[in-house]
């Protein structure tokens, strides 16, 4: 989980140096990644 942090953080350092259609390529990764997670929070919880 520290390493997911960590590398959110050096993301964001870079986000600024990238142009407009890696940032919607990220943003998109970046939400897909948080469904995922959502889904998979939803699924343990219920089990």
């Amino acid at each position: 989980m520290n390493k997911f942090k960590k590398g959110k953080i050096v993301k964001r350092h870079y986000f600024n140096c990238l142009n407009k259609r890696e940032k919607i390529f990220i943003a998109g990764m970046i939400t897909c990644s948080f469904i995922r997670g959502i889904w998979i929070g939803m699924y343990l919880g219920e089990k």
